[in-house]
């Protein structure tokens, strides 16, 4: 049995493609259960006479106050009745087998808890845009291999793969994941479902595209344009304040979310230990001295451990800063 999760917000632009998509299915589901998360436009009333026009049974929960979006998908999913529930926003589109591959893909995994897949960008107008998620993420065939490998939390702890959009998991792991924790910055639901069933090694991805994923100004999360390069001569210029707060802010994430990982049952402490030296190691270097020099012993013993090469992307660039920079 097949629930779709389903949350809106002022959606009603895009929300007649996705209700169009999900009404269409070659597989359809056996409930939406749709939470309105206090819409002032006409969502509302645009899915409630999409519900009498479908042939499926659609539950429709209202918000009496704004609640976000994490907290909304808690509630529509604590809903559900379904054996898998397919999460979907309000502003994509699906391809008309995403059911179907879904349904089949846990048939298949019975031991897995949840699974994600690849997605198709598309822009306002449902334009394709000639990329998918997994090139923006960087989700290439050795990080690809390496989930596959049980090393998908290693992936999560320093970047950001599995979008919610994408995501479809099993009822009974609502207890594990249940309540969503939200003081967490940027740890949003599909960030935390996706980091602790990592660690559990229950989460696994279909190689398909099986949604198309919309870009567009007004959506709480998307992938947004590239920051610019920051040069060598603003690395020297700007003050200590201004570049330890970052490295603070990801350093207090990163504890917390250990704090919240070390509590749940089931996860292998083994597991945890890479996210627990990366909040060990930004902690350091917060305490960095002020005097370059005396920042040479650190930066040496950092490297010996391994512990700037945790974090991907140019861990060398961040090493020679540490030792340059203000």
């Amino acid at each position: 049995m097949l629930s779709v999760a389903l949350c809106t917000y002022n959606g009603e632009r895009y929300l007649p493609e996705q209700l169009a998509s999900i009404a269409t299915q070659t597989h359809l589901p056996n409930e939406v259960v749709i939470v309105d998360d206090s819409s002032s436009d006409d969502s509302v009333e645009l899915v409630c006479r999409w519900a009498e026009s479908v042939s499926f049974p659609v539950h429709i929960h209202q918000n009496t106050s704004n609640l976000g979006s994490t907290k909304s998908f808690e509630k529509a999913m604590s809903l559900c009745t379904g054996d898998v529930l397919v999460l979907s926003d309000q502003d994509d589109a699906w391809r008309s087998d995403r059911l179907a591959k879904t349904a089949a893909w846990f048939q298949i995994n019975p031991t897995m808890d949840a699974v994600f897949c690849n997605a198709d960008l598309i822009d306002e107008h449902s334009q394709p845009i000639g990329q998918r998620i997994w090139d923006m993420v960087e989700f290439d065939a050795e990080k690809q291999q390496k989930w596959q490998h049980g090393l998908g939390h290693e992936l999560l702890f320093s970047g950001y793969i599995v979008t919610g959009a994408t995501m479809a998991l099993r009822r009974t792991v609502l207890p594990t994941l249940l309540p969503f924790p939200t003081h967490v910055q940027y740890l949003i639901h599909d960030a935390w479902i996706s980091l602790v069933l990592a660690l559990k090694g229950t989460i696994g991805f279909i190689d398909e595209p099986l949604i198309r994923y919309r870009q567009h100004s007004s959506q709480q999360v998307g992938f947004k344009a590239d920051r610019a390069n920051v040069t060598m001569q603003d690395r020297l210029n700007r003050s200590r304040a201004e570049r330890m707060a970052p490295i603070l802010q990801k350093a207090t994430r990163f504890r917390q979310a250990c704090e919240l990982l070390d509590k749940l049952p089931d996860i292998d402490p083994k597991r945890l230990s890479p996210l627990h030296r990366m909040a060990n190691h930004l902690d350091r270097r917060v305490r960095l001295p002020a005097t370059r020099p005396l920042r040479f012993p650190f930066i040496l013993s950092e490297l010996a451990k391994g512990n700037y090469q945790l974090f991907s992307g140019h861990w060398w660039k961040t090493a020679v800063g540490d030792l340059i920079e203000p």
